[in-house]
């Protein structure tokens, strides 16, 4: 362990770009999250941002989305799909601890817009696992009650979070069929969030994943 001062971010930003990670998924943050299914801290970008801003940069920020829909244990999951869990094996991800059962379902694209809203934009967007767009997958771009964005909140009402977690929990999406081409994934994407697709993925390894165009500035 080293203790350092408050000027080693500074430091650090000489040296070359800094690289901050999310924990955890958008829609688990405690103040945009579908309470009580959250974890008490901040998973969108507002920490980094925050740190950026204090020795004077700028974040750049890359949301990253499978071509399915993922959750971990209970909470909202409006195009839950049973039957993908044996489509689509998931070789390190499974049920058991304090994580709950491993769920999947069909790309969600209210959530991606709201997951987008909550990170309070992003620059960029990373899609993986495009080599699994061939498997039967299907796309939601609104529920039956017409609902096609959530409604916004106050960032950390829990009142108004837990109106959404009940919404969703009566959701029933609208399906399409998702394109098996990779353009056309990336071209619906792009529609749907507003956001460039700046790097593909088609498999676990690095060598599978490209860089398309840099991240806007």
């Amino acid at each position: 362990m080293r203790i350092v001062d408050d000027g080693e971010l500074g430091r650090l930003a000489t040296k070359g770009p800094l690289v901050f990670e999310g924990a955890q998924g958008a829609l688990l943050d405690q103040h945009h999250g579908f309470h009580p299914h959250t974890t008490w801290s901040n998973t969108t970008p507002a920490n980094a941002r925050e740190l950026l801003a204090e020795i004077g940069g700028r974040a750049r920020v890359l949301g990253v989305t499978r071509t399915s829909t993922t959750r971990h244990g209970a909470g909202p999951l409006p195009t839950e799909d049973t039957s993908l869990r044996a489509r689509l094996p998931e070789p390190h991800n499974g049920d058991g601890g304090y994580q709950g059962a491993w769920r999947v379902g069909h790309l969600d694209a209210v959530l991606l817009r709201h997951a987008v809203r909550a990170c309070e934009g992003i620059d960029g967007l990373a899609v993986t696992h495009l080599d699994r767009a061939a498997s039967g997958l299907q796309w939601a771009d609104r529920y039956a009650d017409g609902t096609v964005d959530l409604p916004e909140g106050r960032p950390g009402d829990l009142a108004h979070q837990r109106k959404l977690t009940a919404h969703l929990a009566a959701a029933r999406p609208v399906l399409h069929d998702l394109p098996r081409d990779e353009d056309a994934v990336r071209a619906q994407l792009e529609r749907t969030t507003g956001v460039p697709v700046v790097v593909t993925g088609h498999g676990p390894d690095r060598t599978a994943h490209a860089v398309r165009t840099p991240v806007p500035r």
